[in-house]
């Protein structure tokens, strides 16, 4: 799941510089807090090998833990950045579909771990 979550990365990255280059400079922030549950999940990725040492089941749970409390950042993080946004309802479309996106996420990642 590695390479997915860089290929995520490059992707939204790319989604920011273009929301820059288009003048459209109040949206590249809001893709930034997509980017927390990949990168969550590159960095976890050597530290739980030597959390695995010590016990699997462990291991597997204070993932699942991490990334619960990485989704419960990234939510807060989208809304407070959608509170930059103009109002209407593209912004609680945004909020809508950001959360629902890092969900989707973090619950794919979970499932992985656990089966």
């Amino acid at each position: 799941m590695l390479t997915e979550c860089v290929v995520i990365i490059i992707i939204l990255g790319i989604t920011a510089y273009m929301f820059i280059r288009s003048k459209r400079s109040a949206w590249a922030p809001v893709v930034l807090p997509l980017m927390l549950i990949p990168f969550v999940n590159i960095l976890y990725h050597p530290i739980g090998t030597h959390i695995a040492k010590l016990s699997l089941n462990r291991a597997n749970v204070i993932k699942v833990i991490i990334y619960i409390i990485a989704f419960l950042i990234s939510s807060v993080w989208i809304v407070f950045v959608a509170r930059r946004l103009p109002s209407g309802k593209s912004k609680y479309a945004y909020i809508i579909s950001s959360v629902m996106f890092t969900a989707v996420l973090v619950l794919i990642f979970s499932f992985k771990v656990m089966f």
